[in-house]
């Protein structure tokens, strides 16, 4: 009976020290877990709403992954289009296996409220393990920090701080 107490409070402190480790920091009312692994793709080259070759080499951006017919995307992007994120480049990815060029093409020609990138046959969504949409990534430096995968539609504004808060956090601890 006391080997069966002890192993369970073995189990339980183990189980408070891993998820300790795994989630470090507090942001926005939850917790998160950064990454800290090398964005290994910066000469991988989009197609912009032009047609030219574009790369990314912004410091701290915000990659999400999409495609056209996602109607999550589409209500995260408002969302995004309503937030002032300071030193943030925004960069919409749509995946080139769901939708062709043409339809790129077509769909954003007018469009100019973010750097909208066509990733050719889907190359660079299948590198970094995209499985579904929309997906983000934020990078600073060349260093994936976070990843979201997928999109509840929570208020506008817990959106809006839960990324701010992120940004922050992130901005100041490494500079």
């Amino acid at each position: 009976m006391c080997n069966s107490k002890l192993l369970i409070g073995l189990i339980f402190f183990l189980l408070v020290l891993i998820n300790l480790t795994l989630y470090p920091t507090y942001i926005a009312g939850k917790f998160i877990t950064s990454i800290d692994k090398p964005f290994l793709y910066t000469d991988y080259e989009f197609l912009n709403t032009q047609g030219k070759s574009v790369r990314i080499t912004d410091k701290l951006i915000l990659m999400d992954f999409m495609f056209l017919e996602c109607k999550p995307c589409w209500q995260k992007i408002a969302y995004m289009k309503d937030a002032n994120f300071k030193n943030l480049k925004i960069y919409i990815i749509i995946n080139g296996k769901i939708n062709s060029k043409d339809q790129f093409y077509a769909f954003f020609k007018d469009k100019n409220d973010f750097s909208y990138l066509y990733d050719r046959g889907g190359e660079l969504s299948e590198k970094m393990g995209v499985k579904s949409f929309p997906t983000e990534y934020l990078i600073y430096n060349n260093t994936i920090l976070f990843s979201d995968n997928g999109f509840i539609p929570n208020t506008k504004q817990q959106y809006i701080k839960y990324r701010q808060d992120l940004i922050s956090h992130i901005t100041d601890n490494r500079q």
